[in-house]
């Protein structure tokens, strides 16, 4: 059984088939009323938009299950790819990625650590993720070399997390 939450009223329609509920709320103004207890809760690219990430972690946390578990999912801003547009002055906003527009807070493993701390949470598993290459190519480049790159640069990624993770 899946809860949803999300403030945009169009996602909301997209994503409510796939939910048993559905509840349309802006997680900076106003924190839902939910059925819980739940085994899991998903911050699948969450907490960067939020003007105060730990608060809804602390309020949404209380409806986890005794035994349950929280999934996080950020971006980071440390990624080789933001140090080298550091490096040369640039820190263009774009419309999708790690440096999207809509983001209002930044991670880096260090401060993800942290927030978890913080709201109360224990880390079992932390694991980084590639870029997307996939999401980011051309279609006419999606060829066989690209997957054998993308398989090359997730174990980058898992090896060096800190500067070649995509997401965390």
């Amino acid at each position: 059984r899946v809860t949803g939450i999300e403030s945009d009223q169009a996602l909301a329609r997209g994503g409510a088939p796939h939910c048993e509920r559905m509840v349309v709320a802006d997680l900076d103004r106003e924190l839902p009323i939910l059925d819980g207890p739940f085994d899991v809760i998903v911050y699948g690219d969450v907490l960067e938009h939020l003007a105060d990430p730990m608060r809804v972690l602390v309020e949404l946390n209380r409806h986890l299950a005794a035994d349950g578990s929280v999934i996080v999912s950020v971006p980071n801003v440390a990624h080789v790819v933001i140090r080298l547009m550091l490096l040369f002055g640039r820190f263009d906003y774009i419309d999708r990625g790690i440096l999207d527009a809509t983001h209002l807070r930044f991670f880096t493993e260090r401060s993800l650590r942290g927030l978890m701390t913080d709201a109360g949470l224990s880390i079992e598993r932390f694991t980084a993720t590639p870029a997307p290459l996939y999401q980011v190519l051309p279609e006419r480049w999606h060829r066989p070399w690209l997957a054998a790159t993308h398989s090359i640069n997730a174990l980058i990624a898992r090896r060096l997390p800190r500067l070649f993770g995509y997401q965390f």
